[in-house]
This record gives C-alpha cells, structure tokens and sequence, in this order.
C-alpha cells in the first residue's frame, strides 16, 4: 500500500540521527558531518544539522539503514517525514496513511499517541499538531500508555516529524587514538564493556582465557571466536585477539593455594597476563566486565586486592549495572549479539567445588602467591605461547 501511494503523496522520506556527544560549536558539527559521510560514504551535501544534537540525511537507502546501526556516536536514528508548513493538514494525512499501514503489517492498532520530543516547535505548532491528531484520526493524547510515538523537529518552513527508533551505541564519533586491553569472555558482560569502552575511542587487544575444561573448552572458545568477529565486523575496533593457555596456572593455583582463595589469585594472574600483553600491545587500560557484588570474588573487598595485582589502570564500565540492565542493554542494541552472548555455558567443576572467600586478605594472598611458581618469566612465556587472531 505505501509504495502504491508513495508517487501521490507530498512527504519527503530523511533519516534523522541522533547524537548525545554535545554540538558545542559550528566547527564540531562539520566534524560529525563530515565523519557520517565518510562512514556512509555519501555526500556532504545530503546531511544537515537540524539543532539539538539531531542530523538529518536527505537520502534514502536500505543498505543505509543497516550501516547507520552501527556508526559509533549515533544514539538512535528513525526514519523521518518532512512536511512543507504551507501544506501542513495534507502531509499530517499522508502521514498518518503511511504509519496506519506499517502498524497494520504488524497486526498493531493505533488509538493513542504522545510527542515525546520536539526541537524548535513554538506553541502554536505543537498546538496545531496535537488537534490535528485528536481530531482528525480520532487519537487520545495519553503520554503513559501509547500507541504511537511522535518526534517533532522545526526547521525553516518545514516539518521533521518521524516515530519508532532504532538505537544504537552511542559513544563518540571519533577515535581516541589509545589502546585497551580487555579480558572478554564471550559472555554478554566482558562483551558489553568491551563495546563501552570501544565506544569511547579505545582500539581494543582482547585477551581470553583458555581454562582448558574438556566439557566447556570448545563451546566457550567458540563462543568467545564469534563474539568477537561479530563485533570486530560491525563495530571495528577489535583488531586482535590473544587467546591464553591457562590450565596450568588454574592446577599450580588449585595445588598451592587456600581453595577459598582461588578466584581472587586466578583473578590477580589473569590481571598480570593481560599486563604483559597491554605493554606489548603498546596498550594504556585494562578492561573487565566485573559487576559489584555478581560473584564472590567481585566484592569491592575482592575488586581492590585484585586490582593491585596490575600497575596499570583497570576500567569497569559495568561495576553499578545489573545482570537484567546489560540483557536487555545488549538485546536492544543487536539481538544477533544479544543470542550469541546469552548462551549458557554451565560453570566448570571448580566454580562448583569452591566455597569462595568474599573479603580476601591482601597479605594472605600475597603470601599465597610466593608459594605458587608463577614468575614474570612464565608469564612471558604464556603471552608468547597464545594464539594470536586477527580480524
């Protein structure tokens, strides 16, 4: 029914983009300018900053679509309708007739709606709007419970009016220049602090940990190999990934070790490792997906004496979220990831036989560490030893 119509109606289909990072000066918009063409790989000419951190891209593509998904920087874009002011009763109608029919595609009905935000729409307009919907399609205005969601952008003699979002990373449009290190275990945590910090201009070197469990080995590592491309593929930043034998420092710590100890000294030689390769790697920041409070070992008790096992800075950009917070963080943001880091992989039989300590004592542990032959010397040895991916 839309494409039928679409050669009778007046609308102007846009993209419209949305950028929380700060529009503070003219020269900065033309930098987010220019960086959207340069991803989109599309003239200059077709983007316009429309106030409010919003860009409009009078273009329109599906392959764009699916591009736009995953520009660092962009916190959600829509699909947009402009409507001429001078004409402004008739494109609200066409308007209506192409959202009428996409909800009824997907079996919705539309019996209320809300302006959830507007940019530059005087009184008189919002007025105008809200009556025309009201009125003429018979809508309640009912900001809690709504059907359909309506934006309003003013520019000129023009109207941007555009509904459903698809939301994106947000984060920085451009490069930090700086390089990470992050332990990433394919779970939906490590994954979803990688991508913060990935967001915010870091190039990532990831680090995983092979424990060697026969019952998780190759579901995990497989796990762990397609979280990262996916990532690596959509996103970028991810150039390498360094994967660790680690079975025999797991033995050597269960062999000399209080086992109440465990996890907080598997963590601290975990740290080092990762260390080694954030030098090699040229590398400024460690970074882990631990939450506070999630596991025993992640007490903010635990977290300090862990962290002191590293002299460079460690980065938890999950330390106050919520285990539902990050699902349904990462299935709002891409269900294909989301189902690739969601998988449950069962703890190993070691996570099962500990009864683990939730206040570490850091001289304890140190004093642990002199009887576990773990040297400096080794941990060369198992950076230079571990498979290294690129992508």
């Amino acid at each position: 029914m839309v494409s039928a119509l679409w050669g009778l109606m007046c609308l102007r289909r846009v993209l419209v983009l949305k950028s929380s990072i700060g529009v503070s000066s003219l020269e900065n918009v033309g930098r987010i300018i220019n960086r959207l063409s340069s991803v989109l790989d599309l003239s200059r000419d077709l983007f316009r900053y429309v106030g409010s951190d919003y860009f409009l891209l009078d273009y329109w593509d599906e392959s764009i679509i699916n591009r736009a998904k995953y520009i660092y920087g962009l916190d959600f874009f829509s699909t947009g309708y402009i409507i001429d002011l001078s004409d402004f009763s008739r494109g609200l109608g066409e308007y209506f007739a192409v959202v009428k029919d996409a909800f009824s595609e997907s079996r919705r009905e539309i019996r209320t709606f809300c302006i959830i935000d507007t940019v530059n729409v005087h009184k008189e307009l919002l007025s105008s709007v809200i009556n025309y919907f009201r009125d003429k399609f018979g809508l309640r205005l009912n900001c809690e419970l709504y059907d359909l969601e309506l934006n309003l952008i003013a520019d000129n003699n023009e109207l941007i009016i555009f509904s459903e979002k698809n939301y994106c990373i947000g984060g920085s449009f451009f490069e930090g220049g700086e390089r990470g290190v992050a332990l990433i275990s394919g779970g939906p945590d490590s994954t979803l602090a990688t991508l913060l910090a990935c967001r915010e201009g870091l190039e990532i070197i990831g680090v995983y940990f092979d424990f060697g469990q026969r019952e998780l080995r190759e579901k995990a590592m497989s796990r762990v190999i397609s979280t990262v491309r996916f990532i690596a593929g959509k996103w970028g930043r991810i150039p390498k990934l360094y994967i660790v034998p680690f079975t025999d420092v797991v033995q050597e710590i269960l062999s000399y070790a209080d086992p109440k100890d465990f996890f907080v000294l598997l963590k601290r030689y975990m740290l080092r490792v990762a260390e080694r390769i954030c030098v090699k790697e040229n590398c400024k920041v460690l970074v882990t997906g631990e939450i506070i409070g999630e596991h025993a070992s992640q007490t903010l008790w635990n977290l300090d004496v862990i962290t002191r096992a590293s002299q460079t800075p460690v980065i938890r950009p999950l330390l106050t979220w919520d285990k539902t917070e990050i699902l349904n963080y990462l299935r709002k943001l891409d269900k294909e990831l989301y189902s690739i880091t969601s998988s449950s992989i069962e703890p190993c039989e070691v996570a099962r036989s500990v009864k683990p300590t939730t206040r570490a004592k850091i001289e304890t542990i140190e004093n642990e560490e002199k009887e576990i032959s773990i040297k400096n010397t080794y941990i060369d040895e198992l950076v230079e030893k571990s498979v290294k991916m690129i992508f």
